[in-house]
């Protein structure tokens, strides 16, 4: 769970250029992770080491998952062989799936 509040958060990355220092913009997430429940040392955890890259933001802004829409992004890139495999997958790791599900949500 606060795994996936973490990378919300990171994903908020796009507002980092407009604060100037990077550790402020770490700090400037904190409040919103202590409030979906994330413990301070996770927090810490998954932001160690962590620095602003100006190339990687300019990079996420020409990647086509962010300029085009869900189903044009699929119909380019999916087949019908790997829709296949996915749904035989699926049926081949259906219990474990709901196993996790109903344990962890």
């Amino acid at each position: 769970h606060a795994t996936l509040v973490l990378a919300g958060l990171a994903s908020l990355a796009s507002i980092a250029p407009a604060i100037a220092n990077s550790a402020d913009f770490v700090r400037s997430l904190w409040p919103q992770a202590e409030a979906r429940g994330v413990s301070r040392a996770a927090f810490e955890a998954a932001f160690a080491g962590y620095s602003y890259l100006p190339k990687v933001m300019d990079l996420t802004r020409k990647q086509p998952e962010f300029s085009q829409t869900v189903q044009q992004y699929i119909d380019k890139r999916v087949t019908a062989a790997q829709a296949a495999k996915g749904q035989a997958m699926r049926g081949e790791w259906a219990q474990t799936l709901a196993g996790a599900q109903q344990r962890w949500g």
